[in-house]
């Protein structure tokens, strides 16, 4: 009879869901940040089921306090259902309710309310989780399970160092990502055996050197040393397996060694959508365009409202030389965000290669309406200038690129880019070896169309051969 109440026995099975940020029921915005790292972690736990579609924190947080209906949120996020709650902690007790819904129909399939010592706090989680899967008749593999049953009990400073240090790495700026970074450290140094903390440690200083302006590699000692340590601690950390492959990537050119990483974190948790974004720049890289459109396709139907990963997919299309389909997906990430810069910048460079130079330069004009540093623009526009015959203005940009070591995206890349349009081989060739012996540029690079003038010079050729790249 109950089944028959709550209409399951006539509905399609449960495939994919999304949690909804959790309500923080504690009087108290300072503690948004555990409500949402609650969420975080419970998507994290259901991430692991293989036979699951989990869509990622970015986009469910686009909901919190949203007056949208649930058919409505299940519908733009294409899940069949969802899971919304609230999280209450006062002194060492943390409540939480869930309650888990038909999408479609707005049909409530079950609720429970949990309530722990904050010391039990993951184990509260995965005990959410594994109910959740129980309910929608989800089968485990034996891999899955034992991940469900690796949680453990955890200091409850630790793991409120380790959430705030990934609510200020969000954010993804300097000032952010230095406390982000603070908030890590204290995680290991009350709990040295937290391996989440280390991965989300060499994470941020991952991001700091890119958002931060410190460079491509500037920490990255600190970034390998933290992931081995969140390996040797947990082996099957798909996060810090993702890391190792950008490391092997991004410092070591040890392509074989990327894939491996790479593949190994999808197999671990086969919902972690940065997984397979990072992938499908690699795969790119390696010249197999298709499988990396695929790829990173997944990675944004995991993620589908994050602007980050629209605009990736955008960058995968954008060098796989479909610049009308790049530019949509730079628009429909804009349409999200209008202030975010990345899009812009890579629309200029689609629209540029597209030999639409008017709304390349367009574009570049938004950006430096938002954008104050103006580094983050010059290689565009140098490159446009180049294209449009302006070649005094084009190498004006080229002395203050050759006067800054820290360009966005690596100024070795910078100067090749702009050389190249200027049609100076030599130069363009110099400066593509420069960024060859520091390691100081994207391997990815190598499949982008501003190389394009290039591909047919022998000394191109052979520094492809040198670092064992594809011709």
């Amino acid at each position: 009879m109950r089944q028959r109440f709550l209409g399951r026995a006539a509905l399609p099975n449960i495939q994919s869901l999304a949690v909804l940020p959790l309500a923080n029921l504690s009087h108290d915005p300072e503690q948004d940040y555990f409500a949402d790292g609650m969420t975080e972690a419970l998507i994290a736990n259901l991430a692991q089921v293989s036979a699951l579609r989990v869509i990622s924190r970015t986009s469910v947080m686009h909901y919190k306090g949203t007056n949208e209906t649930l058919p409505q949120i299940a519908r733009d996020l294409s899940v069949d259902a969802v899971i919304e709650g609230t999280v209450q902690r006062s002194g060492n007790r943390v409540q939480v309710t869930a309650q888990l819904i038909r999408g479609q129909t707005d049909t409530p399939m079950w609720s429970k309310i949990y309530q722990r010592d904050s010391r039990d706090v993951l184990l509260m989680q995965s005990e959410l989780a594994q109910a959740i899967v129980g309910e929608i008749k989800i089968h485990l593999t034996p891999q899955e399970r034992q991940q469900f049953a690796s949680a453990r009990p955890i200091n409850p400073d630790a793991y409120n160092a380790y959430l705030l240090g990934n609510f200020h790495a969000g954010k993804r700026n300097r000032a952010a990502l230095d406390k982000a970074i603070e908030y890590f450290q204290e995680a290991i140094r009350i709990d040295p055996s937290y391996a989440r903390a280390y991965a989300g440690l060499a994470s941020a200083y991952t991001e700091r050197d890119i958002w931060g302006g410190l460079g491509v590699g500037k920490t990255a000692d600190q970034v390998r040393a933290a992931t081995l340590k969140a390996l040797d601690l947990d082996g099957d950390l798909a996060e810090a397996h993702a890391r190792l492959g950008y490391i092997h990537f991004q410092y070591d050119w040890d392509w074989q060694g990327t894939e491996v990483e790479y593949k190994r974190a999808i197999e671990l948790n086969p919902n972690l959508a940065s997984s397979y974004v990072l992938y499908a720049y690699f795969l790119q890289t390696m010249g197999r365009h298709q499988e990396a459109l695929t790829s990173v396709h997944r990675g944004v139907e995991l993620d589908p409202l994050s602007v980050g990963y629209i605009t990736d997919e955008g960058r995968i299309l954008y060098r796989a030389r479909q610049f009308q389909k790049a530019v949509e997906r730079y628009q429909r990430a804009l349409e999200l965000d209008p202030s975010y810069g990345a899009a812009l910048s890579r629309m200029a460079d689609a629209y540029e290669q597209w030999g639409k130079n008017e709304e390349a330069l367009a574009a570049l004009r938004k950006l430096q309406q938002i954008e104050e540093d103006r580094r983050v623009w010059l290689r565009p526009l140098g490159r446009i200038y180049a294209r449009m015959g302006k070649r005094r203005e084009a190498l004006e940009i080229i002395q203050t690129l050759e006067a800054d070591n820290n360009i966005a995206g690596g100024r070795p890349f910078a100067l090749v880019a702009v050389y190249s349009a200027l049609g100076d081989r030599d130069r363009a060739i110099a400066a593509l070896e420069q960024g060859v012996q520091t390691r100081s540029l994207l391997p990815v690079i190598f499949a982008d169309p501003q190389l394009d003038p290039l591909r047919s010079d022998p000394r191109f050729q052979q520094l492809l051969r040198r670092v064992g790249l594809p011709p």
